[in-house]
This record gives C-alpha cells, structure tokens and sequence, in this order.
C-alpha cells in the first residue's frame, strides 16, 4: 500500500470523529440544551407512570376540556327517561336514544363519591349516547352501534376547535378509566370529569336540536 493510499484511510477513518468533535465544540450550548430536555421529559415521564401518574394524567385532560368547552345555554329539552331512574338503549344495546334527566345527572355526579371510576364510566356512557345521536341525526343510515369514534367522526366538522380537542380528551380519560387495572382516582377528580362530560352532553343537545346542526363560531 503507497503513502498515498495510507494516508487517505487515515483521514477517512478520522473524518467522522473529528467532525463530531467540531460539532459539538460550535454548538455546545445547543446540544447542552437538547440533553437537559430530554433529560427532563425522561424524569417527567418516570413521574406519569403508576396511579399517581395516572390521576395527573386525567386532572390535566379534565381540566382543559372544562376549559375549552363554551358556557351551555340550554335549548328545547328532549324527553327525559321515564322517572329519571335509568336511560333506555337503542337498538342492539346501542347508547341511549334519549338525552339523561336531571335526576340521574345528580345520581351520577352523587356517584363519584361512591365510586369515582364508575361514575366516570356512567358519565361517559351518558356522553357516547349524546354523540351518537348527534351522529345519527346527520346520518339516518348509521349503524346505531358504532362507537364513540365513528359517531364523533361524522359530527366533528361541526364542533368548533376548542369543543372537538374537548370531546377527544374526555374520550381519552374514559379510555384509562375503564383499561388500566390500577386505575385510581380521588372523588372530587371524578366529579370533575362527570360535571365536565355532562356540559358536553348539554352542547351536543343545543348544537342539534333539530334535524341539521347548528352554526357553532370556529376558533
């Protein structure tokens, strides 16, 4: 092997490690910066794992659905369930076919101190029936049972922003809710997702009173 050749390994063997070396030099504050990061997100991640991680998980999604959901101004009630004791199903077992009365709202709400994650289950429910009305209300043909996703998907061009990122983090708290075997929460954490899931049900009846929906403002 010549000189040459030789010293054309040499520097291609080293062209790498000296160009890192370069880089990290001119942009030491930067990468600094990067690692410190990502050292916190692993340190916050650590922290957001088990029940503790859990609850603060859904305080924080229950917490800014009640602040992205607008003020409700009732509209024309829908007829309540028979004594206010429990909602009808649709067909199939579908969610209920009628909006919740005020006395099995307070029963609900009456339950987070009870059972938090049984209210949070019940309310949602409440929450999955108002959806799929509002769906099938724009779609006749819409299989009664399809589930909170498919429903929302059909009335989500018609929520505003703010209502539609709601919807989904009430949806994503119910999902820890009812999957994670450890799930543990305080009563009044509870409360606060029933009261929030009912002003979402409120929405929904005001935005399709009748046949087509409303004009929400889009932010």
């Amino acid at each position: 092997m010549s000189g040459f050749e030789l010293t054309a390994k040499l520097v291609e063997a080293l062209i790498w490690p000296v160009t890192l070396i370069v880089f990290l030099i001119l942009f030491k504050g930067k990468v600094e910066g990067v690692l410190e990061a990502l050292r916190e997100r692993f340190l916050s991640l650590q922290e957001m794992t088990g029940p503790a991680g859990v609850s603060m998980r859904f305080a924080d999604a229950v917490t800014k659905a009640s602040e992205e959901l607008p003020a409700v101004t009732s509209g024309p009630e829908e007829p309540a369930a028979p004594g206010g004791d429990a909602l009808p199903s649709g067909p199939d077992g579908a969610p209920p076919t009628v909006a919740p009365s005020d006395a099995l709202a307070r029963q609900i709400q009456d339950l987070a101190f009870v059972s938090p994650r049984s209210a949070v289950l019940e309310s949602f429910i409440l929450l999955e029936g108002a959806v799929a009305r509002a769906a099938r209300r724009k779609r006749p043909d819409l299989d009664p049972r399809p589930g909170f996703m498919p429903s929302f998907r059909v009335i989500e061009p018609d929520l505003a922003r703010d209502s539609r990122h709601a919807l989904r983090r009430l949806n994503a708290a119910r999902n820890e809710a009812a999957h994670i075997a450890d799930f543990s929460l305080p009563p009044d954490l509870a409360f606060d997702y029933v009261v929030t899931a009912q002003r979402a049900v409120e929405l929904l009846n005001d935005l399709y009173v009748d046949d087509l929906p409303q004009s929400p403002s889009h932010a």
